[in-house]
């Protein structure tokens, strides 16, 4: 929880009238229910309603909801509440663009805008400044995991399971479904706050194991 709520990116997120308060939600329901398994429908449920409403590059999430969530939640109860979630955006989109008078062609080209960003983000990633801000996501306990897996090295002696054995392909598909995030918006460290929740298991299963190791 430290390294969740001491990220320059969760002061941004509360600070600035964003979604990314609500998507992160999403995201971590998603994650939980995941992980939880058959008692976590309600939690993917949530996810699916709120998701649509929330971003709209939350499509990218619904694979890797619908596939690793079925232990959670079968796919048809799955799919009926996206419809819910569905119907509920368009409702939204239909009364803001009657306030506003925009068009709904105006916001889905600007969904498709997004697109334009791939090539900014790359760049960006393989410069200095852009490591930089990857970095400053969780700041100094990105090197935990690093530190955890130099334990883990033969010469160290430890004879225990690897605690990366339970960071598994959840957490891969995540990580990927969030680079796309990362990738379309140009925003490379306010996108890669989305993986705290699988971050911060990890942080966890770290320090566990540390404790272990230490007797601590």
């Amino acid at each position: 929880m430290l390294a969740l709520l001491t990220s320059r990116w969760a002061v941004y997120g509360a600070g600035l009238p964003l979604t990314d308060s609500l998507y992160l939600l999403v995201v971590s329901l998603s994650y939980y229910a995941i992980r939880r398994g058959s008692r976590g429908g309600w939690a993917l449920t949530l996810a699916l309603l709120f998701g649509p409403l929330a971003k709209e590059s939350f499509v990218f999430l619904v694979p890797w909801l619908f596939w690793f969530g079925r232990p959670s939640l079968p796919w048809f109860k799955q799919l009926l509440a996206l419809l819910a979630g569905s119907a509920a955006l368009l409702a939204v989109h239909n009364w803001v663009d009657a306030q506003t008078g925009a068009t709904t062609s105006q916001a889905v080209s600007n969904a498709f805008e997004h697109f334009e960003n791939l090539a900014y983000s790359v760049r960006r990633a393989a410069s200095p400044k852009g490591i930089g801000e990857l970095l400053s996501i969780f700041g100094f306990f990105t090197l935990v995991p690093a530190f955890a897996l130099w334990l883990q090295h033969p010469r160290h002696g430890v004879a225990q399971p690897s605690i990366f054995a339970r960071f598994g392909p959840p957490e891969m598909g995540l990580a990927a479904v969030v680079a796309v995030h990362m990738l379309l918006s140009g925003d490379l460290g306010r996108m890669g706050y989305l993986f705290a929740p699988a971050f911060c298991v990890l942080l966890a299963l770290c320090f566990t194991h540390w404790r272990r190791l230490t007797g601590r």
